[in-house]
């Protein structure tokens, strides 16, 4: 004998809703609710506060408290990455969001522990530069930019860039990345009404041996 069907329209687009038990439709009639896609559409957009996010996480953890994943440890097939390459092909990714995974990871590694990664030869580097030339270049995290510069005098507004062989290619040409970093620091002062005194960028070779300094930008004190 089949089961019993249950259905009712959805409030948004009137299709036809099926429930497989009679409590389950006593509940969606009673706060005349909507079908899965129309729940789904009105999340577009939506702003949530910053406690509602945390409460939201504390839940998961509990939910997935000793959970562990059926693919954890297990390496990908070539054709599951060959079919989430095909996916992902084409797919244009927002300024603002590379921004959020930039300062999502600056996060994790100081959650995790993971230390700041120092290119050799730079801490000699800006030992010695800021004896001949009156500053203070240090490593500092920059929260709302997703960067951490390699050098920054907070005094005179200097940022500085440290860049072993593997940041150009074979021609000597400094790579994209690299080039869209730089922009992105320059703009952020600019745009912040506050630009920076100087943008310098130092070339060097594999152990670290300074090969050419360079002023890429000079705004105004």
């Amino acid at each position: 004998m089949p089961l019993k069907q249950y259905t009712r329209n959805c409030s948004d687009c009137s299709c036809e809703v099926k429930y497989k038990n009679y409590r389950q439709f006593w509940r969606a009639r009673r706060n005349n609710s909507t079908c899965r896609p129309c729940f789904y559409k009105s999340l577009v957009g939506r702003k949530l506060s910053g406690e509602t996010k945390k409460k939201i996480g504390e839940a998961n953890k509990i939910a997935l408290l000793g959970h562990i994943p059926w693919n954890k440890g297990k390496p990908s097939s070539v054709e599951l990455r060959e079919r989430l390459s095909k996916i992902h092909m084409g797919k244009i990714v927002s300024n603002e969001t590379k921004k959020k995974h930039r300062i999502s990871q600056l996060e994790r590694f100081k959650r995790t522990g993971i230390p700041l990664n120092i290119d050799r030869g730079a801490t000699e580097f800006f030992a010695d530069f800021n004896k001949k030339n009156d500053t203070n270049l240090k490593p500092k995290t920059f929260w709302d930019l997703g960067y951490i510069a390699d050098g920054y005098d907070e005094n005179k507004h200097i940022w500085a860039e440290f860049d072993p062989p593997h940041h150009f290619y074979i021609d000597g040409a400094l790579k994209p990345k690299d080039i869209i970093r730089q922009k992105n620091i320059i703009e952020h002062f600019e745009n912040s009404g506050n630009p920076l005194f100087e943008f310098i960028r130092i070339k060097s070779d594999s152990n670290g041996v300074p090969l050419k300094i360079e002023t890429i930008y000079k705004g105004t004190k």
